[in-house]
């Protein structure tokens, strides 16, 4: 099944006067890689988000957010899951890093290659 693949991930965040930025790097089902930056007042999570969006030339709506500790250590994975509507239609995504940023990207990305599965399962499934 073709999917979208996070090659490269950056950002930066801080506090007051520090406006948090992202560049990413995404293959593409058909191969090919795409990168993109962006800026965001409202956090790197947002910035990342945004890059996704920009390199792939969509527009993706967050539904829900959540985090968690995948055990109660300092060092622990967190697992961020994720709800986006994309073209009228939403989608789950999950990502696990010890980076919540990261696993916020790996989550909007795990969602839009959930979306590209169930449309694949759809068109095979009314011819």
């Amino acid at each position: 099944m073709p999917r979208y693949i996070i090659i490269k991930l950056g950002y930066a965040g801080g506090k007051n006067s520090c406006i948090p930025t992202a560049a990413v790097t995404i293959q593409k089902p058909d191969g090919s890689e795409v990168t993109d930056t962006a800026t965001s007042e409202s956090g790197p999570v947002d910035a990342v988000a945004r890059a996704i969006q920009r390199a792939l030339g969509i527009s993706m709506r967050l539904e829900d957010f959540h985090v968690s500790a995948m055990d109660p250590d300092f060092a622990a994975q967190g697992k961020v899951v994720v709800q986006i509507t994309h073209e009228g239609v939403t989608h789950e995504g999950t990502g696990i890093s010890t980076d919540i940023v990261v696993a916020s990207a790996e989550a909007f990305v795990n969602a839009l290659n959930n979306k590209a599965a169930f449309e694949t399962t759809v068109a095979v499934h009314t011819v």
